[in-house]
């Protein structure tokens, strides 16, 4: 499939993509002609499905590829912090004993962020529709 024309306010877009903004704030940083706040939600969306191969070709190009991001994955799920644990000894001396730990908040981080990306991770209002609601009559409906 043939990539989609690049526009000057798509490639604004994508400078503003790239710079480190989320879709939405890339249109308004494009300066995207939008009446209300969703529209520009909605530009942000569109530019990213339709320009995705340029997105994909930029994060090949800056060492960002898919087996690259794997690899980071991995790293991030074994990494390990130290902590430190004062004590007194029997002798009555202070001591601070340090211990290598697995780093379960950071591994969590690595985690979320795949499920996310893989679309296995359900925001907190994806939840809420899917919650099963028992009221106190025993009657079972679908949460809002």
């Amino acid at each position: 499939m043939a990539k989609v024309k690049l526009t000057p306010l798509r490639r604004k877009w994508l400078k503003a993509l790239f710079g480190g903004a989320d879709q939405t704030e890339a249109a308004r940083i494009a300066e995207y002609k939008c009446k209300n706040p969703e529209s520009f939600k909605a530009i942000g969306s569109e530019n990213f499905t339709l320009l995705n191969d340029y997105i994909v070709e930029w994060l090949d190009e800056t060492g960002l590829s898919e087996g690259a991001l794997k690899k980071r994955l991995l790293e991030g799920l074994d990494v390990q912090e130290t902590k430190f644990f004062p004590h007194t000894t029997k002798g009555g001396k202070f001591k601070i004993k340090a211990k290598t730990v697995e780093a379960i908040s950071e591994q969590r981080r690595y985690l979320d962020m795949a499920m996310k990306a893989r679309g296995l991770f359900k925001t907190d209002n994806e939840q809420k529709r899917d919650t099963i609601i028992i009221n106190p009559d025993n009657r079972v409906k679908k949460g809002d």
